[in-house]
C-alpha cells in the first residue's frame, strides 16, 4: 500500500463529510468528522498497541488539529463530544457529566459561536463551550496534509503506516471479482 491508496481513502471520508454538509446533514457529517480522525489515531497509535485508545486520538487533535485552528476547546473536549455523539448522538458524555471535559455545542453555516456561547453562559452552563463546527472541520483537513506531509519525511512511520492502512476496506470491480477462480484461492 502507498501514499496515495491512503490519501484516497482519506479523501473518501472527507467527501462524505463534504456530501454531508451540501445536503444540510451537519450531525452526521460531524460523525465523519470523529470517525475521521479516530481512523487517523489507529494509524498513529504506537506498533505495540494492537488497539485505538483515548489517548491516541487526543494525541492526533493535540498534534495536528488544534495547532491549526482557533478552537476554544482542547483535544479531552473534543474526545468527550466524539464519545457522546458517535455512541449516544447527543452532547452530553460521562466526561463532560462528571466534569473531565467540556460539553460542546456546536454553530454551523453563517451562526455565530460567540453568540452562541453567550446564549450557553447565560444557561448557567460553564462547562459548556461553543465552537464552529466549520473550524473543527477545516482543522482536520489541515492536519491530514500535516500528517501526509509528516508520512513524506518518515520513511520508518510511513512504513508502518502503510502496513496498516492494507486493513481498509476496498471495493474490488466486479470484473475483477469474476476472474477470480475460487478453487486456487
Amino acid at each position: 500500500m502507498s501514499q496515495d491508496f491512503l490519501k484516497n481513502k482519506l479523501d473518501e471520508m472527507i467527501k462524505a463529510a463534504d456530501i454531508c454538509f451540501e445536503a444540510k446533514l451537519r450531525t452526521q457529517a460531524l460523525i465523519l468528522i470523529y470517525c475521521t480522525i479516530d481512523i487517523l489515531a489507529w494509524l498513529t497509535r504506537p506498533t505495540s498497541q494492537p488497539d485505538v485508545q483515548r489517548k491516541d486520538f487526543i494525541s492526533w487533535v493535540e498534534k495536528y488539529i488544534l495547532p491549526n485552528t482557533s478552537l476554544t476547546c482542547n483535544a479531552i473536549d473534543l474526545y468527550a463530544a466524539r464519545c457522546a455523539l458517535v455512541h449516544s448522538y447527543i452532547s452530553e458524555s460521562k466526561l463532560s457529566r462528571e466534569g473531565e471535559a467540556k460539553q460542546i455545542f456546536y454553530a454551523w453555516g453563517n451562526a455565530d459561536e460567540e453568540h452562541l456561547q453567550k446564549l450557553i453562559d447565560a444557561e448557567g452552563r460553564y462547562n459548556a463551550v461553543s465552537i464552529h463546527i466549520d473550524k473543527l472541520y477545516d482543522g482536520l483537513k489541515k492536519g491530514i496534509v500535516e500528517y501526509i506531509n509528516l508520512l513524506i519525511g518518515d520513511s520508518q512511520q510511513a512504513q508502518i503506516v502503510y502496513e496498516r492502512a492494507k486493513k481498509f476496506f476496498s471495493d474490488i470491480p466486479r470484473k475483477q471479482l469474476e476472474d477470480i477462480d475460487p478453487t486456487t484461492i
